[in-house]
């Protein structure tokens, strides 16, 4: 349910229209072309927006999990395959990051993505080109389209501004989507952003050992191609069980550096929250709650333990905060790989930074636990 925005509606709406006239005047379009805008508060009370006018909105609240709350506002009078879209999606898990959503659909480089400022915080902008094509047996045109994209980090999860058109509609109603984003206002303007208290330096480790290849032959650790093959992450670290106590020699592993193991044993004194911030395809961070809510929907199947590895995807990995030498040229990690209803393999790792990125050194088993 959608509902007007209360307290001082005139100046919102002429909030709206100022902003967007100032879109417009920036871009060198007349002000003139700017819609006149209903401000909208959405059921969930996370943001509001200005409505075009003429325009028809559908909230729909988020299914769960990783699914977003979505906004869309139809433009009047366009039919498929012209129709004309403006969204507004909510991504509200925790462990959820704009900087991933960029990844996922702009690749590993996020190229095209520039910057603007959507009520006062720094959003990224891309656009995609795309084909409307007819569904099978038609023969309708292949029409070419553009969506924008406009990803707004917010205090819990982030927001998505899309503009989804013909291209050669595009500047007919780029005007509408200017005020539209000029107008948008999330429920915790003016908090700050929380920041990861991980660091990127960590991330970038973790994404060099799920790109990596599971060393082969007889020295290969049993069943650690579970690891680096995983695109399911748990949300919390793994934290050593006795701190206090030393983590070494382990067996196989060998000497290591005296700082490495300090800065190891250090960061993983307790467990720390884990973002969506590992830029590899497919891969997912979960928050506890949603791998707990995974585990308990795939047991209300006839066959659980089929249910299980489909709700999980085969199983889920575990990571534990990284550790470096003074020099910054050697990782120590431990990673796990659990099963569900069949096992749990925990592998300390060393990896080591070359000219091209890191590479994994070393690898022994830790632990193996069968359920």
């Amino acid at each position: 349910m959608l509902k007007k925005y209360r307290g001082r509606p005139g100046l919102a709406l002429l909030g709206c229209l100022t902003l967007a006239a100032v879109c417009n005047v920036a871009s060198g379009r007349p002000a003139s072309q700017a819609p006149r805008l209903q401000p909208l508060a959405v059921s969930d009370g996370s943001y509001t927006v200005g409505i075009p006018e003429g325009w028809n909105p559908t909230f729909t609240k988020s299914q769960g999990w990783r699914s977003p709350s979505e906004l869309g506002i139809a433009a009047p009078g366009e039919k498929w395959p012209s129709y004309v879209t403006i969204a507004v999606l909510h991504y509200g898990e925790a462990q959820m990051t704009p900087e991933k959503y960029v990844f996922d659909v702009r690749g590993r480089s996020g190229d095209g993505a520039g910057e603007i400022t959507v009520s006062g915080r720094t959003a990224r902008v891309f656009d995609e080109k795309i084909e409307r094509r007819p569904l099978a047996g038609l023969s309708e045109e292949i029409v070419p389209s553009l969506v924008r994209h406009v990803v707004v980090p917010g205090g819990r999860g982030f927001f998505v501004l899309k503009f989804d058109t013909p291209e050669k509609a595009a500047a007919k109603y780029r005007p509408v989507f200017e005020a539209v984003v000029a107008s948008f206002s999330p429920a915790d303007k003016g908090q700050p952003i929380p920041s990861d208290p991980i660091p990127a330096g960590e991330y970038e480790v973790y994404a060099a050992l799920f790109r990596a290849r599971a060393p082969g032959g007889l020295n290969s650790p049993q069943f650690f191609e579970a690891v680096p093959a995983g695109r399911l992450v748990h949300g919390t670290t793994i934290a050593l069980e006795k701190p206090d106590e030393p983590v070494w020699p382990v067996e196989g592993f060998g000497p290591a550096d005296a700082a490495l193991v300090e800065d190891y044993r250090t960061k993983n004194a307790k467990a720390w929250a884990l973002m969506d911030r590992i830029m590899v395809k497919d891969l997912e961070v979960i928050s506890p709650e949603e791998f707990e809510s995974r585990m308990s929907a795939s047991l209300e199947g006839p066959d659980q333990r089929r249910e299980a590895l489909i709700a999980l995807r085969g199983g889920i990995v575990s990571l534990s905060r990284v550790g470096f030498d003074r020099t910054g040229a050697l990782a120590l990690l431990s990673a796990a790989h659990t099963s569900p209803g069949a096992m749990r393999a925990q592998y300390l790792i060393l990896m080591k930074k070359i000219a091209s990125g890191w590479t994994l050194d070393k690898v022994v088993m830790e632990d193996l636990l069968y359920h």
